[in-house]
């Protein structure tokens, strides 16, 4: 198992070309011009130093990131706190094999749809609203930068419907062997009815259709349960801090 190339897929990083936005072989960023700071992110491997970290901090200036560091590497952690970033959040990786997904009935008044990139506008809505994420033009920036960089044909996003209502969203990428599955979300007030499972199940199952053999992504801790009954399992555990 690659755990650096699952890391980039999850970052949204090796995704076109160039494969990142500044690399200097110690340190791997993507930068999407977003000034929403998960929506630029950073991983370095065991030769970061703080020459590295300078660099890097020149090259974003005043755009916001987060580093993400698996939560046993300890040197890192301790370089990234010396040098001034602060710990955010914990994410577990999980990955999942496609081979045996099959179609589902969602239950009454779900249904889930594959939308044209080319219109977004409701898609971004319902993230930025299950998320609560007030700056709905930056998150758009964010998104035109994913869909630049990988092609339109790799980004796929969808739209759960609650009786015809829609109310839940979901991205995957597909990579060179996986597919990444992002932005899983359902606004607050239809919650608990299957939606969330909906819009993970169906990219997925789309994506067995296209050939890919597993799956892999970044739980919240809402989402993860889900994620298990989906039949996901934890790989690894990554730290995020910010500067």
């Amino acid at each position: 198992m690659n755990f650096n190339r699952m890391l980039e897929y999850l970052l949204y990083m090796n995704i076109g070309n160039p494969a990142f936005d500044y690399s200097n072989k110690h340190v791997f960023a993507m930068k999407s011009g977003s000034q929403l700071p998960f929506c630029n992110r950073v991983y370095g491997t065991d030769s970061t130093d703080t020459s590295d970290i300078l660099k890097l901090k020149i090259f974003y200036a005043t755009v916001p990131f987060r580093w993400f560091v698996h939560n046993q590497d300890k040197a890192m952690i301790n370089l990234l706190q010396v040098s001034g970033f602060q710990y955010k959040i914990s994410y577990p990786a999980m990955i999942k094999s496609l081979e045996n997904l099959n179609e589902q009935d969602y239950g009454s008044g779900v249904r889930v749809e594959k939308i044209n990139n080319q219109d977004l506008t409701a898609w971004i809505k319902l993230v930025c609203k299950a998320y609560s994420i007030p700056a709905i033009e930056q998150f758009r920036i964010f998104v035109d930068y994913l869909i630049a960089r990988a092609g339109s044909e790799k980004v796929h996003c969808y739209i759960g419907y609650y009786q015809g209502i829609p109310a839940a969203a979901s991205m995957i990428i597909d990579h060179t062997d996986s597919v990444g599955l992002h932005w899983v979300a359902t606004i607050p007030e239809y919650r608990s009815k299957g939606l969330g499972h909906a819009v993970s199940h169906k990219p997925l199952l789309d994506a067995q259709q296209r050939g890919f053999k597993q799956a892999i992504l970044l739980a919240s801790e809402m989402g993860k349960p889900r994620y298990v009954k989906l039949g996901f399992k934890e790989y690894a555990t990554y730290d995020v801090y910010g500067y």
